[in-house]
C-alpha cells in the first residue's frame, strides 16, 4: 500500500486546482471571444471543461482521505456527475449532432447546478482560517453558476450564443476560484 505524506497531498491539491483552473479560464475565453463557431466544437470544449473540472473536484476530495464531511462527499458527488456529463456530451455529439444540440444545454445546466450547489456548501463550511474574501468567492461563485444554469432551464429558446456565454462565465467563475484555491490553500 503506497502511503501519500500530506505535503505530497498539498502538493498534488494545488498544483490540480491550478493546471485545472488555468484550462478552465482558457477554455471560458475562446468560447467568450468566438462564440460564432460551431456549436459543435463549443460542447467539445465545454465538455472537455466539465471534464477537467470533475476530475479536479474528484482528485480534491480523494486527496482529502476520509468521506467523513458533507463538503468532501458534495465535491466528490459533483466531480462525479460532471465527468459522466462531459462524457455523455462528447458521446452525444459524435453519434447524433441535432440530439446533441438539444440534450447539451440541459445536461450541462443540471451538471453546473450540482457544481454551484457544492460551491455553496463548501463556501457555508469553510473554516475561520481561510480568508474571509475567499469564503465570499466561493460563494458568489456558487450562486451565480447557479442562477446561470436556472436561465439556461427557464430560456432554453435564447439561442446558442447566448447559452454559451453563460456556460463560459460560469465555466470562467469556476476557474478563477480553482486558481485562487491552488494559490492559497490547503492549510
Amino acid at each position: 500500500m503506497i502511503k501519500i505524506t500530506e505535503k505530497i497531498q498539498k502538493t498534488n491539491y494545488r498544483t490540480t486546482n491550478l493546471l485545472v483552473g488555468l484550462i478552465l479560464v482558457f477554455i471560458a475565453i475562446i468560447a467568450l471571444f468566438y462564440p460564432d463557431i460551431t456549436n459543435q466544437i463549443v460542447i467539445v470544449i465545454l465538455s472537455m471543461g466539465l471534464l477537467f473540472i470533475g476530475t479536479a473536484r474528484v482528485v480534491n476530495a480523494v486527496s482529502k482521505g476520509e468521506f467523513k464531511n458533507i463538503d468532501v462527499e458534495a465535491r466528490f458527488l459533483s466531480g462525479v456527475i460532471a465527468i459522466i456529463v462531459g462524457i455523455t456530451a462528447i458521446i452525444t455529439i459524435i453519434r447524433d449532432t441535432g440530439l446533441a444540440l438539444d440534450i447539451w444545454y440541459y445536461l450541462l445546466a443540471t451538471a453546473l447546478l450540482i457544481i454551484g450547489l457544492s460551491r455553496i456548501i463548501v463556501g457555508l463550511k469553510m473554516k475561520e482560517e481561510v480568508e474571509k474574501w475567499f469564503k465570499y468567492y466561493t460563494l458568489f461563485t456558487g450562486i451565480a453558476t447557479i442562477i446561470f444554469s436556472i436561465i439556461v432551464y427557464i430560456i432554453p429558446e435564447a439561442g446558442g450564443i447566448y447559452i454559451v456565454v453563460l456556460i463560459s462565465l460560469s465555466l470562467l467563475l469556476n476557474g478563477v476560484h480553482k486558481i485562487i484555491l491552488s494559490i492559497i490553500g490547503p492549510k
